[in-house]
């Protein structure tokens, strides 16, 4: 018995790729630009800075720490944009529980 088949459109309007700066996160970026290109995908670049579990130093010394996190994670990111070049993108830089995060931004 023949089966029909009937051609199947998908559309990607947004791709998330979620980034702890590793090789392997970089590698998952690479792999999403092509697709990107060709379904004309906005490109979502999520880091999450977790906080500590327990507070090594003091108040002050805790919250320099944590802004300086801030600002290494925003280097990090800026440095993935130039990676993907002129395929529309957009980064996002949270705090708090990784999959939390995740789940407010989708």
């Amino acid at each position: 018995m023949a089966q029909l088949t009937t051609p199947i459109e998908i559309s990607l309007k947004n791709i998330l790729v979620a980034t702890d700066f590793s090789a392997a996160s970089l590698a998952a970026l690479i792999r999403v630009v092509p697709i990107a290109r060709q379904f004309n995908s906005v490109v979502h670049i999520m880091h999450v800075i977790h906080p500590p579990e327990i507070a090594i130093a003091s108040p002050e010394a805790n919250s320099k720490i944590c802004q300086q996190a801030n600002i290494d994670a925003q280097r990090q990111l800026k440095l993935l944009e130039a990676k993907i070049g002129a395929v529309p993108h957009r980064t996002w830089l949270r705090e708090g529980e990784v999959s939390e995060a995740i789940e407010d931004l989708v």
